[in-house]
C-alpha cells in the first residue's frame, strides 16, 4: 500500500507516471476468481441489475435475530424497522472499554444499542461471531 501511495503522490504532485493500479477508472476485485479487473466505467462491469431487500421481521435492534436478504419486499407483511433517538440518553456512553477485560476484541459496546438503532447481520456472520466470542 505504501508503494501505491508513493506512486500516486509522485504522479499527482511531481508529474510522475500514472500508477499501474490506476490504469482505468474502475478497479474491482472478483471474489472466487481471486483477481482484480479493470473497466473504463461502472456500466462495463455488468449489465445486470438486481434489487435486494433487507428484512428483519421488526427485530433489527437485536444482533442475534436472523435477517434476510431477499428479492421480495417483505416490509409490507413484517413492517419496517424503526427506533426513536433520544440525545439525552447517556447510556451508550456508560459502556466504556475499561469496563471490559477483552475491550480490544469484545463486541459488547457495539451491539448494545439500548433500543436506539438497528443491526443487520447475516446468518453466516453469526456463526463466525459466535466462534470468535467463544475464544475470548
Amino acid at each position: 500500500m505504501n508503494k501505491l501511495h508513493t506512486e500516486w503522490y509522485d504522479w499527482a504532485m511531481k508529474s510522475g507516471t500514472k500508477p499501474e493500479f490506476l490504469k482505468k477508472r474502475v478497479r474491482n476485485y472478483v471474489v472466487g476468481a481471486e483477481e482484480w479487473k479493470y473497466a473504463d466505467g461502472l456500466e462495463s462491469i455488468s449489465n445486470a441489475t438486481k434489487t435486494l431487500y433487507l428484512g428483519s421481521g421488526g427485530g433489527a435492534g437485536d444482533v442475534f435475530s436472523i435477517r434476510a436478504l431477499t428479492e421480495e419486499n417483505s416490509a409490507a407483511s413484517t413492517g419496517t424497522d424503526s427506533w426513536t433517538y433520544d440525545p439525552l440518553d447517556t447510556r451508550p456512553g456508560s459502556t466504556e472499554p475499561e469496563d471490559d477485560g477483552n475491550s480490544l476484541t469484545s463486541q459488547r459496546a457495539v451491539v448494545n444499542l439500548f433500543g436506539e438503532g438497528v443491526i443487520y447481520l447475516a446468518r453466516s456472520f453469526l456463526k463466525i461471531l459466535r466462534s470468535l466470542d467463544s475464544r475470548s
